[in-house]
C-alpha cells in the first residue's frame, strides 16, 4: 500500500511539474473600438516603477522578488500599445501628441499560498508633448486573483495572477480615457 501511495505521489508530482509557467501576457483580449475619439495621437509610451517614497505598497518585480524588470516593462508597454490601437481611442492624424506614462506604484503578490492575489496600482498620466503639461492622470487599482483550481504549480498561479492584474489595469485605463478632457 505504501508503494502505491508513493508511486501515485511521484506521478502526481511529475504531472504537476510539466504544466509550465505561463509567459508574461498582459494584453487584454476584450478591447473593442470605443465610441469616443480623443483629438490627440500617442507619440510614445513609458513604463516605470515608482521611487520608494512614491509607492503605495511593495513593488515585487519577478517571482519572489527576483528582478525581471526590463521584460516586465517591455511586455507592459507592448500590451498597452496593442490595446490602445484596438480601442482606436486616439487619432493618429491629430496635431496634438501625448506621452503616456504608466508608473507602477504597487505590485504585490504573495510568494506562496493556495490562491494568489496580486495587488497592482498604476498611475497613468498623459502629457502634452508640445507644452509638457499634464492633461490627464488616474490611479488604477486592480487585483489579479487565481485560485488553486487554476493550476497545481504555485509559480503558474503566481504568474497568471500578475497577468490578470495588468490586463485589468490596461482595460480600466482605456475605459477611464472617456473622462479625459482635451
Amino acid at each position: 500500500m505504501k508503494r502505491i501511495i508513493a508511486l501515485l505521489l511521484v506521478c502526481f508530482s511529475i504531472t504537476a511539474c510539466s504544466e509550465g509557467i505561463p509567459p508574461l501576457d498582459f494584453t487584454p483580449s476584450d478591447v473593442l473600438p470605443t465610441g469616443k475619439k480623443i483629438d490627440a495621437g500617442v507619440k510614445d509610451i513609458s513604463i516605470s516603477f515608482a521611487k520608494p517614497k512614491e509607492r503605495v505598497g511593495k513593488i515585487q518585480v519577478g517571482f519572489g522578488g527576483n528582478q525581471y524588470e526590463s521584460s516586465f516593462k517591455s511586455t507592459f508597454e507592448d500590451s498597452l500599445q496593442e490595446a490602445l490601437i484596438k480601442s482606436a481611442i486616439f487619432s493618429d492624424y491629430a496635431k496634438r501628441k501625448v506621452l503616456i506614462v504608466a508608473k507602477v506604484m504597487q505590485l504585490e503578490t504573495p510568494e506562496a499560498g493556495l490562491a494568489f492575489k496580486t495587488q497592482l496600482v498604476v498611475r497613468y498620466s498623459l502629457l502634452d508633448t508640445s507644452t509638457g503639461k499634464l492633461v490627464f492622470t488616474r490611479d488604477i487599482k486592480t487585483v489579479g486573483n487565481v485560485e488553486m483550481s487554476y493550476a497545481f504549480l504555485g509559480a503558474t498561479r503566481f504568474s497568471e495572477s500578475r497577468n490578470r492584474a495588468v490586463r485589468s489595469s490596461i482595460e480600466n485605463f482605456i475605459s477611464s480615457l472617456g473622462e479625459a478632457k482635451f
